[in-house]
């Protein structure tokens, strides 16, 4: 876990370098498929091109999930 814990902030960079390469996308794929988040069903939903993805796992399928993250235009 500390691990983890220490490789945050470098994630967090790489992160918002794919949100704002999607953000800057003419198109964006995406997919959502179910998962279980501590034992609660939950939704899996990827957004993508050919070099960046962000992934929102989420327990809802509302459109706030698409509107919330931070790809959304």
């Amino acid at each position: 876990m500390n691990m983890f814990i220490r490789s945050h902030p470098r994630f967090k960079i790489d992160a918002q370098k794919a949100r704002a390469t999607l953000r800057a996308a003419r198109v964006v794929a995406s997919d959502e498929t179910d998962v279980r988040i501590e034992g609660t069903n939950a939704y899996h939903c990827v957004f993508h091109r050919k070099d960046a993805v962000v992934h929102q796992p989420d327990y809802s399928r509302a459109a706030r999930v698409v509107s919330g993250c931070p790809i959304a235009i």
